[in-house]
């Protein structure tokens, strides 16, 4: 039978250790509720996830009771915060007493022990509120955080090919993958930012280098540097400054682009077996192609082979959270279809079969990603509770868009270029209409909807 007591940690908050005898914590969401005057009509508001919660009862003990008392006393008055480490609910930092602890003696029976009833929460590091600005640069500083380790474990996991088939697999390899960065930008509506291209280059022009020396190879790919950033580095300063690409890039489907591209990454494996029986055209699939894993040349590989795949799917999955959080949103729905695409390609990434996995199965990589993921989901929360809601609105007349824009919205324009970019979103939200005349369903915003 297994024994669960020797699996427990031994209680304590700031290095001070007690005796539990019930453990409480809570969980789930912070709401608002907001009821109507004469209304059965509830709406309630969405605040964000519940800081955890812990309710202790809890009990000092032994020959030295009195002076461990007095310690555990003085952690629980000093106003700081702490380690929080529970037998069964775990260890959690940044924890502060909230509430008023009480201690209790039982002098009848249980001399030499005193109780105590406790209540923890999580807290901020800090009291000073998050503004708009510094959350957008908090997903970028965990972008920049992520691609750092990104790197740094591509170039631990990287394998210096051993023989000369090898290395010309690995070159086509890291070439493949400029390739389909470089086709992606090269479109009539984009054009590759300064820094962008040197990194391009510099993996193009020197992949035989590059693939016999792992640190230069993930330097050229990840963060690279302050004076010459890596590929991926350069394309989230080319977002971050906001001018490097034309704006008819939609910077979500961008990063989605990317995501999609790098699931058919090939190269030049078994020539004749490959792509001479297949009329040299690549099969279309969601599998990334490898050897048969009968000797030693091949595992090695394949294994490169399946890490240039994931650092750059990782890679296009940190650049689309940072797109989609800086990104302007009119409507709700615009929100919940990225907030999808991203779902779905995160979980493409880290929660499809896991069989030859590398860096999607190494726990750090995956957590150092769900930073970006939260910091992202954050500031895109916060823009979802500012945007509009989509509504449909039975019309039986036709009119023109401009002229049922005023019609809805009067009391909201100020400007001849405000009802011009309203009337240029209803049009877009309508393309089945004609888009001069409007007529029948017609999707608008809710806002100065009478």
């Amino acid at each position: 039978m297994v024994n669960y007591l020797k699996n427990l940690q031994v209680a304590s908050y700031k290095g001070i250790e007690f005796f539990v005898e019930t453990e409480r914590g809570t969980c789930g969401r912070k709401v608002a509720i907001h009821d109507y005057p004469n209304s059965l009509v509830r709406f309630v508001e969405d605040l964000g996830k519940m800081p955890k919660e812990f309710t202790l009862d809890c009990f000092v003990s032994g020959d030295s009771w009195q002076s461990e008392a007095e310690a555990f006393e003085k952690v629980l008055s000093d106003g700081q915060q702490g380690n929080l480490t529970l037998p069964v609910l775990g260890s959690y930092d940044n924890i502060a007493v909230i509430g008023t602890p009480t201690m209790s003696s039982d002098n009848s029976g249980n001399l030499g022990m005193i109780r105590f009833s406790i209540t923890f929460s999580e807290t901020k590091q800090d009291a000073a509120p998050v503004s708009k600005g510094a959350m957008k640069e908090s997903v970028y500083d965990a972008g920049d955080n992520a691609r750092a380790a990104i790197q740094g474990a591509f170039q631990d996991q990287w394998n210096i090919p051993s023989s000369q088939a090898n290395a010309l697999v690995s070159q086509f390899d890291i070439g493949s993958a400029v390739e389909n960065i470089g086709s992606i930008f090269s479109t009539p509506t984009g054009a590759v930012s300064s820094g962008v291209q040197n990194a391009l280059n510099l993996i193009s022009n020197n992949a035989p280098f590059l693939s016999t020396v792992p640190k230069a190879l993930a330097n050229a790919f990840g963060f690279g540097s302050d004076s010459f950033p890596g590929l991926w580095q350069a394309l989230s300063l080319s977002f971050l400054g906001g001018d490097a690409f034309d704006s008819a890039i939609n910077t979500m489907s961008f990063g989605k682009e990317l995501l999609k591209s790098f699931t058919e990454i090939r190269s030049a494996q078994d020539y004749q077996e490959y792509y001479v029986s297949n009329n040299n055209t690549i099969k279309q699939g969601s599998i990334v192609p490898l050897w048969n894993p009968t000797t030693a040349e091949r595992i090695e590989r394949n294994h490169n082979r399946i890490l240039i795949v994931e650092v750059m799917r990782i890679n296009a999955l940190i650049i689309a959270y940072e797109q989609a959080a800086v990104k302007n949103y009119f409507t709700a729905e615009e929100i919940d279809n990225n907030l999808k695409q991203l779902a779905d390609s995160y979980n493409f990434i880290f929660k499809a079969d896991a069989r030859g996995k590398i860096l999607t199965n190494d726990y750090s990589i995956k957590n150092i990603v769900d930073q970006v993921k939260f910091e992202a989901l954050a500031l895109i929360d916060m823009k979802k509770q500012r945007s509009y809601k989509q509504t449909l609105i039975e019309y039986g007349g036709v009119t023109g868009v401009t002229s049922f824009t005023y019609m809805m919205y009067a009391e909201e324009i100020f400007s001849t270029n405000e009802l011009e970019e309203r009337a240029v979103l209803l049009s877009g939200m309508n393309r089945p209409n004609n888009s001069i005349v409007l007529t029948g369903d017609i999707k608008a915003v809710e806002k100065g909807v009478s």
